[in-house]
This record gives C-alpha cells, sequence and structure tokens, in this order.
C-alpha cells in the first residue's frame, strides 16, 4: 500500500523542492512503508513457517499411523476377526484428510491397541521402533496445534505495530500530504496533482473496480457481498481477517477489497446488520495472486437485531 504515491512524488521532487514540509511528509511516509513492509514480513515468516511445520508434522503422524493401522488391519484378517479389520482399515490419504482433533484420536487409538498387541503384531512387522516413533509424532502433532508462544507473541506485536502504523500513514497522507499538494500552484503543478490524487485514489479505494497491481510477494483479495435469498448487494458488510486483525467494509455494490496479504491461509468473519455472521475458513492467498472470494449471508429472522443508537 501508498507505494503509488511515494513513486508520484519521487518522480516530481523537482515540483516539490520549495515546499520543504511536503518534502518532509514525503519522507516520513517512506519510513513508515518501510516499516509496514518489515512488519508485513515477519508476519508472512510466522505464518507460513507454522502452517508448512505443522503441516509436515501432521503428514508423518498420518504416514506412520498408516502403516501401523495396516499391519493391524493384516493380524485382524490372519485371526479372522472382521470387527477390528474393519476398525483399522485406514489408508494413509485418508488419514492426512482427517481433521486435526480427529487424526490425533484415530492415532492414538491404533497406537494403544498396538500397544496391547505388541508381541502378536512383531510379525507383521511392527516393532519397538516403530510404536514409539508413532508415540512421538502423535506428541509432536499435539504441539503443532497450538502455536509456540514466542510465535503467538510475535505476531501479535506485529500486529500491534500495523494497527498503529496503518493509521499514522493514513493521518499524514490525508492532513499534511494531500493539504500541502493542494497548497502548490493549480496552473504550473497540474499534472503534479492530477497524478498524485489518482494515486491516492488507489490506495483509499475499498472495491475491485480499481484494482492496483498486485505488489510483488503478497497476495490481493477481493469479493462481494449479497443477500443469500435475492441476491441483492449488502453495503456496508464488515469483513475481516483473523488471522491479521484486518477489516474492511463492501462499498455500495456490495464489494470489498484487501490490498497486499501476506502470503497463508485465513480465516474471513462476515458480518452485517439484520444478516446471520458468517465464518469462512482455509482462505489461501498465494504469492503474487488475485483471490476472488464473494459471500452469500443469509438473513436473520430471529429479529435479534441491535437498536440503533439514540442521537
Amino acid at each position: 500500500m501508498f507505494d503509488s504515491t511515494i513513486n508520484v512524488v519521487d518522480a516530481n521532487s523537482i515540483i516539490i523542492a520549495n515546499l520543504p514540509a511536503l518534502i518532509a511528509a514525503h519522507v516520513l511516509l517512506k519510513q513508515y512503508r518501510i516499516d509496514i513492509e518489515k512488519a508485513i514480513n515477519v508476519q508472512i515468516k510466522i505464518i507460513t513457517g507454522i502452517t508448512k511445520d505443522k503441516k509436515k508434522t501432521k503428514l508423518s503422524c498420518a504416514n506412520i499411523a498408516s502403516k501401523v493401522a495396516k499391519a493391524l488391519a493384516a493380524y485382524a484378517h490372519s485371526i479372522e476377526n472382521g470387527d477390528l479389520f474393519d476398525e483399522f482399515s485406514y489408508s494413509k490419504s485418508e488419514l492426512e484428510q482427517m481433521q486435526d482433533e480427529i487424526l490425533i484420536a484415530t492415532a492414538e487409538n491404533i497406537s494403544s491397541c498396538a500397544t496391547t498387541n505388541a508381541t502378536l503384531l512383531v510379525d507383521f512387522g511392527v516393532d519397538t521402533d516403530i510404536l514409539t516413533s508413532l508415540t512421538d509424532t502423535i506428541t509432536k502433532f499435539k504441539s503443532k496445534k497450538v502455536e509456540p508462544k514466542a510465535a503467538r507473541d510475535a505476531r501479535k506485536d506485529c500486529t500491534a505495530i500495523l494497527n498503529k502504523l496503518f493509521p499514522q500513514t493514513t493521518d499524514l497522507l490525508k492532513n499534511e500530504m494531500d493539504k500541502l499538494v493542494d497548497v502548490l500552484d493549480d496552473d504550473a503543478c497540474a499534472t503534479f496533482k492530477a497524478l498524485y490524487k489518482s494515486a491516492r485514489n488507489i490506495i483509499d479505494y475499498n472495491g475491485p473496480k480499481q484494482n492496483p497491481a498486485v505488489i510483488p510477494g503478497f497476495g490481493i483479495l477481493l469479493g462481494n457481498v449479497a443477500n443469500s435469498e435475492d441476491n441483492s448487494v449488502i453495503e456496508d458488510a464488515t469483513i475481516s481477517i483473523v488471522e491479521l486483525n484486518l477489516s474492511v467494509q463492501s462499498d455500495e455494490n456490495g464489494d470489498y477489497y484487501f490490498e497486499s496479504v501476506p502470503v497463508g491461509t485465513y480465516t474471513l468473519k462476515i458480518s452485517a446488520p439484520t444478516y446471520l455472521d458468517t465464518t469462512l475458513t482455509d482462505v489461501e492467498i498465494t504469492k503474487d495472486s488475485e483471490v476472488s472470494q464473494d459471500v452469500a449471508l443469509e438473513p436473520d429472522e430471529s429479529g435479534n437485531v441491535e437498536p440503533p443508537e439514540q442521537s
């Protein structure tokens, strides 16, 4: 964000040379932009690092559990125990696709049964080392389900920094730079003023009609919010990226727009007055891409709507 304005002012440094206050504000804007990028990059490393590590551990858990389960199934078949065979007829892909809690419970059940029948399973390829490995990987996967405290704290710190920097940067633009640009001579600086205004419109826009280019290393998330019953657009719906603590509102056409979203998988929460809240999980933002996610909200028929504030 803010890059378009910075580029326009940098390219017209001669025009603003006689206005030191504008130069100082521009220097501060660029510093804010650097600080924002640093904080976002830290978030990217934290989010992607945790996600990759957790996925790797989950796949390892599913892989070992599937081997032990197949040995149990083969053993059950050899003694003609149909119930035991059915209980442990898991494929590796089935285990990989399980929700985290279900996989942990299933793997623990496999481990428990295999441990009980450890002596009998030796001939089926399950020894003490495999059982120990299964127990260890279950324990490791459990620990990856909850982000380490250091990672949570670091991400929380980054979010706090961004929550401070974005309003500061917007305030600097609106209350100093915009006003100082207006001070410049209308005729001599007409082209620069037009370019500056265009760049600022891109920054302030929250809908997908004037999408700026995707910033390298980030992604864009956009979409439309509508009534699920008649497909009418919903204005002023609040769309939040939970993990980043970022929110925007839909415009008069129901459109919303997030610029410069770090690569990762996120949870979206969408709410609007007189509608039921909706949560979308596993919304994936990939590098240098534009992701479209439309939302249909159901009208709240319960009548549990907060009364408007009294003036």
